[in-house]
């Protein structure tokens, strides 16, 4: 059990530091650790959009995580710009693998708020994330579902393309070694992020009608100010699924993943295409 635990998608060790012009600093990534958590936690705190949608359950968030940190069910990663030899967290993600029922309720209106939902139920003992031995049963199986928690940068960061180009490489080497049902991406905070994610593959969820939906029939505005839900569908036309290296995946199925959408995606977001 603890070498299965320790077969991770990715190495405990930072990722190696690229220099970065546009920001004048070294970009690398690594999973959250515990000693990170409440730095996590006021970056979501402190944020002028994400912060708000918590209200009284952002008291909740830093137990939450604490609690779930180290279950194969949940991915994390920082990212840490780097600069005179000081490293500072620019970026925050969270991805957990959830119960259908959770996926079901969150498609249900009236939608409400992933990270406060999560954050509220994980504390008071209905939490809907997967026990290592669902996720190892189900990913064998039929595959698994998984909702984005949060992912955001640091107030401050938002406007640095290359950030965003490194956020995509992340998520790609992050989420491998699953075989996936569906991916349910995160709130994010602006219109601006909502359109760029819809325009390179994302499908926004209607849940009057109970089907994504590409087009985008209101103002983005309006959607970001309220709870909604969309799909991350670079793989379209295709099982959502990254084979990587997860001890625990034998699907009898295998279609494997073609991240070339993905990465066009993120040298777009480089370039400033949002």
């Amino acid at each position: 059990m603890q070498k299965e635990r320790a077969i991770r998608n990715y190495s405990n060790r930072p990722s190696p530091a690229r220099p970065t012009p546009e920001l004048g600093m070294l970009l690398r990534h690594r999973p959250m650790r515990p000693k990170d958590i409440a730095e996590c936690v006021d970056i979501v705190k402190t944020h002028p959009v994400i912060g708000p949608r918590y209200g009284r359950a952002i008291d909740d968030l830093r137990a939450a995580w604490l609690q779930l940190l180290g279950r194969e069910a949940m991915i994390t990663a920082v990212m840490e710009a780097v600069e005179d030899l000081r490293a500072r967290i620019c970026f925050v993600a969270v991805s957990v693998c959830v119960t259908d029922d959770f996926i079901r309720e969150l498609k249900t209106a009236p939608l409400f708020w992933v990270g406060p939902e999560l954050a509220k139920r994980t504390v008071q003992g209905d939490c809907p994330v997967l026990t290592d031995r669902q996720l190892r049963e189900q990913n064998s199986r039929g595959g698994v579902s998984n909702v984005t928690w949060e992912a955001f940068p640091r107030a401050g960061y938002e406007a640095h393309g290359e950030l965003y180009r490194k956020i995509m490489e992340c998520y790609i080497e992050t989420h491998q070694g699953f075989l996936w049902k569906e991916l349910i991406a995160g709130q994010v905070e602006s219109p601006q992020r909502l359109q760029w994610n819809l325009r390179n593959g994302g499908l926004l969820w209607d849940a009057e009608r109970g089907r994504y939906v590409d087009a985008l029939d209101r103002d983005p505005e309006e959607i970001v100010r309220e709870p909604y839900c969309w799909l991350d569908a670079r793989y379209r036309n295709q099982p959502p699924c990254f084979v990587g290296r997860r001890s625990f995946q034998v699907p009898s199925a295998e279609v494997r993943f073609q991240p070339e959408r993905a990465r066009a995606a993120a040298f777009r977001a480089g370039r400033g295409d949002r």
